[in-house]
């Protein structure tokens, strides 16, 4: 029988009847929220807006705690409570928490409104009971103690949020792009068309009442079932697959859909499923128009895929002033050294717990080897000790998109790469693990060149535009990089995720959950935009895809009124 450390969550509830009732200690791991979350859970009877089961924190791994949004339900977070919460949008997938942070579940004017004051760990659970150990922790000398966050996936880049600076920006995208800590399986919902989507309608999950975003797993009866797959070969094709065959010379990979990366295709066609159901994704949309309209407009005069334009929306949700972990921050999330190699100015940089300033020096070109261990910027917990730069345009669009498509060349003048016939998703692949830093000293088995020179070793060149499909191995959320905790559950000196965490692949397990949902999203940002905006410059020509025959007709587009 396996075994892991028991945390249980702290709550207060700030707000309505049960405000007065102070810290509540709820059994974890897994603590379900809402009017009627069963045993275990915390009751919020009395509150208007709120599901049976709203929300659920898990607190897994050293008291690491994240809270999900069950199906649609609305989840917003916060650094502290004194938030102008309509400001804030509500979260599509497991957010990290930490001491102190604000929750508000339900609507604005409505719902509930809970601090989250720690985690503590009481024992080991198992499946089959507990085994308290609270008087071996009082004897250390360990009495509750509170858990920082921990970040999860490391990679060579450190693209994925982790935190955002509250001098600048509110804290409710914790993580906002940061890997999965689980993820839900998809029930394909058919009635004879595809009329239901875009409406916020509830999945059914793989772990009951909770649905994440970025990890979608495939049931290819499903999706068959659906019409799905037929309606998306003309996106996929037109933002993919007709750049893969130009630079490859391979025309069939254009003509003939056979010939694709069913993997790579499936995965678009279930992640496009999961974004289409919810009104939160179009909301965003809405938010965000005039940047993704910049980004495009860039993306056009480098005469570049308008897919790449999905990238800082995974990246940072088009938001400037995110800060991961490892300190990559901005709209790409660029590290500091790669930003600096980019011509990007990042200058007198303020650590959290020291005097003066920090700036790369002329030659840091490259994140070091073993980031958290090594990068100055790093602290001896794997948190990022910068709170701001006096000068960083990592934060400028203009500047920081130009610098990406940039380092976007290199890839795509490889010629390696361009033979594969799986250029598109390299170069998407590599702003996550980076293409090739073994140029600047610093060799890393995961970066794109040398992981497809690898792959190509070992299959016919017919399997090579397949080279992405076949390298998503890590399935299973336990797969998936975990930080080393001490026997109290702190965090230790020089933490980063340990394991190998690649499933047998050649690339990470954060790396092989990147690129499908990027190009689901702008498949669905083109029919937004192109129904609603298409005299915005950047947009021009998106809306023949909602002309009959096209695939944005599939879907039921709402207008801006039918989101607010």
């Amino acid at each position: 029988m396996s075994a892991s450390e028991r945390w249980d969550v702290v709550v207060k509830v700030l707000d309505g009847p049960l405000s007065g009732l102070g810290e509540q200690t709820l059994r974890g791991p897994v603590v379900r929220i809402g009017v009627s979350p069963g045993p275990g859970g915390l009751a919020l009877t009395g509150y208007r807006g709120l599901d049976a089961r709203h929300a659920v924190i898990t607190a897994y791994d050293g008291g690491t705690v994240t809270i999900g949004p069950v199906g649609s339900n609305q989840v917003r977070i916060a650094p502290h409570p004194n938030v102008n919460w309509k400001e804030i949008d509500p979260v599509g997938s497991p957010q990290y928490l930490n001491a102190g942070g604000a929750i508000h579940l339900g609507p604005i004017g409505r719902g509930a409104t809970l601090e989250f004051v720690k985690a503590q760990r009481l024992g080991q659970w198992t499946q089959g009971g507990l085994a308290s150990e609270a008087s071996a922790a009082n004897s250390a000398g360990i009495k509750n103690p509170s858990i920082q966050q921990i970040p999860t996936a490391y990679n060579a880049r450190g693209n994925r949020v982790g935190v955002i600076s509250t001098q600048m920006a509110p804290v409710w995208f914790l993580g906002c792009l940061m890997l999965m800590a689980t993820f839900a399986s998809m029930i394909v919902l058919s009635v004879g068309g595809w009329y239901f989507l875009g409406k916020d309608i509830k999945l059914g999950p793989k772990i009951e009442g909770e649905y994440f975003e970025d990890f979608a797993t495939v049931n290819r009866e499903e999706l068959e079932a659906s019409g799905l797959m037929e309606g998306l070969e003309e996106p996929f094709n037109a933002f993919v697959m007709k750049y893969n065959a130009e630079a490859s010379g391979r025309k069939e990979l254009a003509a003939d859909s056979k010939k694709w990366d069913r993997e790579f295709y499936d995965r678009v066609a279930a992640s496009v499923l999961q974004h289409v159901q919810f009104k939160r994704t179009f909301r965003r949309f809405d938010v965000i128009k005039d940047n993704y309209s910049e980004v495009t407009q860039i993306i056009h005069e480098n005469d570049m895929p308008e897919v790449f334009a999905g990238i800082p929306y995974r990246e940072s949700t088009y938001l400037p002033d995110i800060q991961s972990n490892a300190c990559a921050r901005g709209w790409w999330q660029f590290m500091p050294e790669v930003a600096n190699r980019m011509k990007m100015k990042v200058k007198s940089c303020h650590f959290s717990d020291a005097e003066g300033t920090w700036e790369p020096a002329p030659t840091d070109v490259t994140p070091p080897a073993g980031l958290f261990k090594n990068a100055k910027y790093i602290n001896a917990n794997a948190q990022c000790r910068i709170t701001k730069c006096d000068v960083d345009e990592r934060t400028n669009l203009a500047k920081s998109t130009q610098a990406a498509l940039d380092t976007f060349k290199e890839p795509w003048a490889d010629p390696v790469l361009r033979d594969s016939g799986a250029l598109v998703q390299i170069t998407i692949l590599s702003h996550n693990a980076g293409y090739d830093d073994g140029r600047y000293g610093v060799a890393k088995k995961s970066n794109l060149l040398p992981a497809f020179k690898k792959y190509a070793k070992t299959v016919s060149s017919d399997e090579y535009p397949n080279f992405y499909g076949n390298m998503i191995l890590c399935t299973n959320p336990d797969d998936m990089p975990k930080p080393e905790v001490g026997k109290e559950g702190i965090p230790l000196a020089n933490n980063a995720p340990q394991g190998d965490n690649y499933c047998g692949s050649i690339l990470h397990a954060e790396t092989q959950h990147y690129a499908y949902p990027i190009v689901a999203r702008h498949i669905l940002a083109v029919c937004y935009y192109g129904k609603n905006y298409s005299d915005m410059k950047g947009f021009e020509g998106w809306s023949k895809y909602g002309i009959d025959k096209h695939y944005c007709t599939n879907f039921n587009i709402p207008a801006p009124g039918d989101i607010k």
